[in-house]
Order: structure tokens, then sequence, then C-alpha cells
């Protein structure tokens, strides 16, 4: 029928016509009934995809689809020839050139939709096509499309990375998972199916769930939720997934069948290159994947518990680290002053908080600010957690007397012009970086400390004799990070009187606070955001330092100073509709 259709339409005949051509070209008799009444259907007016619409048991849903479509663009004729293109190289029972050509076409489809390198595969199994390894996206275009080119009535089975597609094929709603060998990554390649029972899709589905595969569901899961970390813990007698996204924990839609609980630890070791035969000690390691177009690492560290093994893996994303430091939440005045400190030919600048506050984020963010073509820079991390071309990084190792210590030292003899310590525990270490930077280095680190006048005192009690840390402290940035409203369920809202009271000199201005939705999972927030405060050192400052006076006294004078504090810098993100009451107060 679409041969004939196409052959009339070519030679530039009308629709009506080229139909009743069709009719008369046709042998079956109930295929003449379908065509007469299609017949019947143009010429009251109607459409010719609407009039295949009316018999979806003859005409397939794409046929009608490529119809509706050359109607609207004005080339009906090529895509009906298109139509009956495909359809030829599936005539009759199903060949293999129709079988190569739908695989061949699935895969490179579905290689299109993803370009990461882990393409969809589309096997022959039995009488059927089977699309394994799938997507979220909607396969009812594909699915039409196979059935046409294949001559078969595919049944598709689909994993996607954030769960199971649902797919009705034939009535029946059916998933199952494959595991296949590593192949090359050709898109065009098929891929033969494991020697199981390829007639039940139950059994595939029991015998292919594997701990792999379920760690790997886990970490694509995770990474699509923006969370930061994935932590697995025995919890009565049961595993359970939960992710950390915004700061705050959530447990997992996703859960682990009993049986392969040891066996999702077991992978996660294997993936991390530990020890998988221990399982009475710590263990950390490093795993990369591919997902999209990102490269992630992810951190991992395993630890004996009561139940069995618990495991954390922290999710780090480069392209996270191309923060610029208006993204942080510092101010148009605290930038200027940011790059202020960072252009000193020598001396100490510190980031201050607690641990998951953005410190190690601010500090690669602020040595992204600097040009390593003309400045040589090297930093001592314990761990690395990204590498960055142009900047030597070394990494720390207790086990082979690598400490931080003995790397600053050795750095000195390396000529560096700016110097990052990952962190500063000891007297040593202090020392050591308080010489370099009097001999004329910058150098950044992290601290853990309330607030910028606690991170002085800190240095002080360490053991640096007053005038030293006067003289080469810059300045030290403390900072805490907020979770940021969803801009996509924002909502103003009057707060009641107890809060206006705490809110001070903000009291009576608009606040806002997100009423959930689907994009933020009821949460009412998405995403993150820096509130800080930025103690620079002065003659007034350097005097208190001088005497040991108290953090108290640091803070009073840092704010005559013109320091702005953590707090008011919260209450202002507040008024500007960034984040909420609750989250700064």
């Amino acid at each position: 029928f679409f041969e004939q259709c196409a052959k009339e339409l070519k030679s530039g005949k009308p629709l009506l016509r080229t139909l009743r051509m069709a009719l008369g070209a046709a042998t079956d008799a109930p295929m003449k009934a379908v065509i007469t009444e299609v017949g019947e259907h143009v010429e009251r007016g109607g459409t010719f995809s609407e009039a295949l619409a009316k018999h979806p048991s003859v005409f397939c849903e794409t046929c009608i689809a490529m119809t509706r479509t050359g109607e609207a663009l004005g080339t009906l004729d090529q895509l009906v020839h298109e139509i009956a293109r495909q359809r030829l190289a599936a005539q009759g029972p199903a060949s293999d050139r129709g079988v190569g050509d739908a695989i061949k076409y699935a895969n490179l489809t579905l290689w299109e939709m993803h370009r990461n390198g882990e393409a969809s595969r589309i096997i022959r199994k039995s009488e059927t096509l089977a699309v394994v390894d799938g997507t979220a996206c909607d396969f009812g275009h594909l699915v039409n499309r196979l059935k046409v080119m294949s001559g078969l009535n595919p049944v598709v089975y689909a994993l996607s990375v954030v769960g199971r597609v649902e797919l009705k094929i034939g009535g029946e709603v059916r998933f199952v998972r494959v595991r296949f060998d590593d192949h090359a990554d050709d898109p065009s390649c098929e891929i033969s199916l494991a020697e199981k029972d390829a007639s039940s899709a139950v059994s595939v589905n029991e015998a292919a769930i594997t701990g792999e595969s379920i760690a790997t569901d886990l970490i694509h899961a995770a990474v699509i939720s923006r969370a930061s970390d994935i932590h697995m813990e025995w919890i009565g007698g049961r595993m359970v997934v939960r992710y950390r996204i915004d700061g705050r924990m959530q447990e997992s839609e996703k859960s682990i069948p009993d049986e392969l609980q040891t066996a999702v630890i077991t992978a996660i070791k294997e993936m991390a290159d530990l020890d998988t035969e221990t399982d009475d000690r710590l263990q950390s390691g490093r795993i990369t994947t591919h997902i999209g177009d990102k490269e992630f690492d992810l951190r991992v560290s395993v630890m004996p518990c009561v139940g069995g093994e618990s495991a954390v893996l922290r999710i780090l994303d480069t392209s996270h680290l191309r923060i610029s430091l208006d993204r942080l939440g510092l101010t148009g005045e605290n930038i200027t002053t940011i790059r202020d400190w960072t252009q000193r030919p020598n001396g100490m600048f510190f980031v201050s908080g607690p641990t998951g506050s953005g410190k190690t984020t601010t500090l690669y963010s602020v040595l992204m600010e600097m040009n390593p073509e003309e400045k040589k820079i090297i930093t001592c991390e314990d761990p690395v957690e990204y590498v960055f071309d142009g900047i030597n990084q070394q990494q720390v190792d207790g086990s082979k007397g690598i400490t931080f210590h003995n790397t600053v030292r050795e750095i000195m003899k390396q000529d560096p012009d700016v110097i990052m310590v990952g962190e500063i525990r000891d007297l040593d270490t202090l020392s050591c970086c308080v010489q370099m930077a009097l001999t004329g280095h910058l150098v950044f680190s992290c601290m853990h400390t309330d607030d910028a006048a606690g991170g002085v005192r800190r240095l002080v009690d360490l053991g640096v004799e007053p005038y030293l840390v006067s003289s080469t402290l810059i300045g030290i940035m403390a900072q805490r990070l907020v979770r940021i409203i969803c801009e996509n369920c924002r909502e103003e809202y009057q707060p009641g009187p107890d809060v206006q009271q705490r809110l001070g000199a903000l009291a009576g201005a608009s606040v806002y606070r997100g009423r959930g939705c689907e994009k933020c999972s009821n949460t009412g927030y998405r995403g993150r955001i820096g509130i800080l405060e930025m103690l620079e050192m002065d003659d007034a400052l350097g005097s208190i330092v001088g005497r040991k006076g108290s953090a108290a006294e640091l803070r009073e004078q840092a704010v005559k100073s013109g320091m702005i504090r953590m707090r008011e810098d919260g209450l202002a993100k507040v008024a500007q509709g960034i984040t909420t009451i609750d989250e700064v107060l």
C-alpha cells in the first residue's frame, strides 16, 4: 500500500487519485476495505493521517506520525516513500537484514541521545527485539520504528539511570536488567545476550541484577539528585541508602534486596580497588566514572560496623570548582577585598569553617582567579580532591612518611610563588607556613573555627609568637553554607512577631520561603550558597594580637574596622529572597 502511494505521489498525482490507484492494485479483500474507508475519509475533507489513525490494527503509530509530519511540512510524498522503504526491508518473516537494520538504527539513535560512552544496546532475543540499559526518554517512537523496520513486535525492556523505565508493550509492563561483557565503543555493534533462559523475562531479571549494577544505579541516581554524598549504612538489621542533598540527609527511594546488600559493598570495594577479602578494618579508595559528558571522582570510605560494613561515597564534580566568586556568596566589596588579598606578594590567608562548609571549593575558586602561567602554584592536600592543569599538587600519605610538615618544608625548595596547604593541624606545619610568608611566599590554608576572630586566636594558641601572626596574616574568611530557596516554588510570607523581633533592622522587610515542589523534592530548597565574614588584619587588630587579646576583643575591633558579621550577611540574603530565616537564625 505505501509503496503504491509513494510511487503515485512522487509522480505528482493528488492524494485521492493515489488512493484510488492503490485500491485497484490491492489484492487482499480486507486491505481493499481499509483503503476504501481511508479514501472516503479523505474525500470528506479529512486528512490522510486521520484516516490511517482510524485503523490502528493495520497502520502503526510511526506510520501515522510520519504522515502527520509530512502533511504539516508539505513533504508527504517523501515521508510516505520512507515508510515504504522501511517496510519493504521487513516484508514477510523477519529477515536478518530487517532485524540488523533495526539493531543498527536503534543503537545509533540511542548513541546520539547519550554521547556518554555507555550507549544503550539493542539485541536480538528469540522473535523479539529487546532494548537493554536504556535512558529515561520516550521510547514510543523508537519502538514503532523498530517494529516497522524489523517486522517483529518489539518487547522493550529498559533500565534508566534514574530507575526503571515503565514501558507498556503489548498490554504488559515489563522490566529486565541484563549485564554484558565489555565491548568496543562502537554504537553499531550487536551484543549477544549471555547464556540464560531468554524465554523468561523474570529469569533474566533475577539472574542479571548484581551488586555492581545496583551500585552503579545508586551512583547515577545520586548525581541526578545533586547529592554530595552517598551513605550505605546498617540500621535495624538492614542496609539503608541515604543521600546528602544540600547538606541534609534524605533516604533514597531505591532499596537494596536483602540477598544483595553485602554484594553491593563488595562491588564498591572492587570499583575502588580495595581489598574485598577484608571486612574488619577501615579502607579508603577512589572511583572515577562518567555520567553524561561529565567526569566524576568518588572518594570511597568503607568501615566495619555492627551488622556489616558501611560505605560512604563523596561525589566530586570538577565543574563545581569553576564557580565564580560571586556565586560563592561574596558581594562586590568582598570580591574586591579577596582579590586584593590574592595579589599580595606574601602573607597568609585562611578560610575557616566546619567540615562541609565549602572551604576547599572556596580555596580552589581563589586559585582559579590566579594565573598559573605567571606563578608557580604548589598544593599540599590530604587527599587531592581535584586535579588541575598548571598546578603542582602533592598528596599527603602518613603511611609513607609524607606529612603536612615534611611536605611543606620540602615545598620551600621548589621555588613556589603560591602555596596552598589543605589544613594546618600542628605548630610545626604552621611554623613552616609562617616562615614561607616571611620569605616572600603567599600561603593559603583552611582551619576549623566558629568565626574569623576565633581563627586569629587559634594561630596564637597553636604556639606562634603573636608578633609573627600580626606581621604575616593578611586575613581570615569564615563561612557557612545555607540552602537557597527553590525558585520554582518561592513565595512571600509574613513571619510571626517573635521572628520579626529577631530580624532586628530588617523587621518588616519582605521575606520568602519555598512551598515545596517536584523540582526541589518538596523541601523548598535547591542548592546552597555561602554566608561569610571577612576579617582583614590591620594595626588595631595587630595590637590586640600582640597582647594576646581575646576573640571577643578581636571581633569587636574587626566590626569597628568595617567587618560585616556572618549573621548580618545571612540576614541580608534573607532580605534579598535568597535564603530563609530558618537557615540563618
